[in-house]
């Protein structure tokens, strides 16, 4: 909604009266309660009752399936202790402390952990040695923190809400590109904020990024092959992006204890700042209508965009390929990484977006997303892309990937 259009709305408060415009701002605190994190107004639907019903009742259908399959459940011992302790360090210093937060662990060997919203976060035990070390309480605390924001940011009921309103009145609603792309955006403020609990609490930022590395080193994060319909952000994006938000909040840290101002950064940090809200005063209904209802409505234009990324990156998947890629020194005195691409697809590509990961053996240590580059390839034939390589101290090579692709 353009800022010319809130401007005529506004004048016309004193035509419709006060009265409906109250009646404006009531229904908006239903429809659009405040968003415990960022102080604003976030279309919600599902009250925080219904929320915790909810998530309280998948845990028990959980459970009572594992118990039908001989699983254990919350089986003693110390990385159980472990786990509530961590988790406990957490929420303490998260946002919605009212939630009757609990923790648990499932006995089987797949790498996960999830939340249903509602203070509910279940970690399986395959995520042990698969994801995190299991003598590291920091990268422990990376999963769990990540987690505990998808509870703060209302990520389960407002997807609730907005996937139920899509399917009555939206059809990118129904479509599954867009449902992922709406969940990739979820994941990735999940990530941003869970390093800035983390430092509250006394963990190390930094480890989320050394999850992420290890996840992109296991599955690799070729976003052709794993971004388009996956609902998480491909990990060697997840790992460059928990590790700049890491380093703007890692001087909140006091290794090892909780930081004793964490009420006050929660408030005031250097990736956000609350927005509080004041009593009701005469167009404060309609300006808190049309808050929540852009809010909602640049979500779903992120959606989209993402959907549509999506769309073309399923589309070119097999068919656009790097046939061979090589360095070579410039004329200019520097190193260039040289690709020949190949088009297969029956259009011609205007725009190639290619990423360049350094890696020291397996290990990735940085990926630079520079190279984009204007092309003109057409369907059945090859083009050369070049760039220029940096200098990442310990690399010894050097991997590209595709990451998107524009159409002309």
């Amino acid at each position: 909604m353009s800022y010319r259009l809130v401007l005529v709305l506004m004048a016309l408060i004193p035509l419709w009266g006060c009265a409906i415009d109250r009646a404006l701002y009531d229904t908006s605190n239903v429809l659009a309660p405040t968003h415990p994190v960022y102080g604003t107004p976030v279309l919600n639907v599902v009250p925080v009752e219904q929320e915790i019903a909810q998530a309280e009742q998948r845990w028990a259908q959980l459970v009572a399936a594992a118990r039908r399959e001989g699983i254990a459940v919350d089986p003693p011992g110390p990385r159980a202790d472990q786990l509530q302790a961590v988790f406990k360090r957490l929420v303490a210093v998260a946002h919605r402390p009212y939630l009757p937060w609990q923790v648990h662990l499932v006995d089987v060997p797949d790498v996960n952990a999830f939340t249903w919203g509602g203070g509910v976060v279940v970690v399986l035990d395959g995520l042990y040695g698969g994801l995190v070390s299991p003598a590291s309480e920091d990268e422990l605390a990376a999963v769990l923190a990540h987690e505990i924001a998808h509870v703060t940011l209302l990520h389960a009921p407002t997807r609730q809400t907005w996937v139920g309103i899509g399917s009555l009145a939206v059809k990118e609603a129904r479509d599954d590109y867009y449902q992922a792309a709406y969940t990739t955006e979820q994941e990735a403020e999940a990530d941003r904020i869970s390093v800035l609990y983390m430092a509250l609490a006394g963990y190390d930022p930094m480890s989320a990024s050394r999850v992420w590395d290890r996840a992109h080193r296991r599955s690799g994060s070729n976003a052709a092959r794993y971004g388009f319909l996956n609902s998480h952000p491909v990990d060697a994006q997840r790992m460059a992006a928990t590790r700049e938000a890491a380093k703007k909040v890692e001087f909140y840290r006091k290794p090892g204890r909780q930081n004793s101002d964490w009420a006050a950064i929660l408030e005031n940090n250097t990736l956000y700042v609350r927005t509080e809200e004041h009593e009701y005063q005469p167009g404060e209904g309609l300006l808190r209508a049309v808050g929540a209802a852009g809010d909602t409505w640049v979500k779903h234009e992120k959606a989209i965009k993402e959907q549509e990324r999506r769309q073309r990156m399923a589309a070119a998947y097999n068919a656009i390929r790097i046939v061979r890629a090589w360095e070579q020194p410039t004329q200019d005195g520097k190193v260039g990484v040289f690709l020949d691409v190949y088009n297969g697809t029956n259009a011609t590509i205007s725009e190639l977006a290619v990423d360049l990961h350094y890696l020291s053996g397996q290990q990735l240590l940085a990926t630079d997303e520079s190279c984009r580059r204007n092309v003109k390839i057409p369907p059945g034939q090859t083009a050369r892309l070049g760039c220029y390589k940096s200098l990442v101290r310990g690399s010894t090579g050097v991997r590209p990937e595709i990451v998107d692709v524009s159409w002309r």
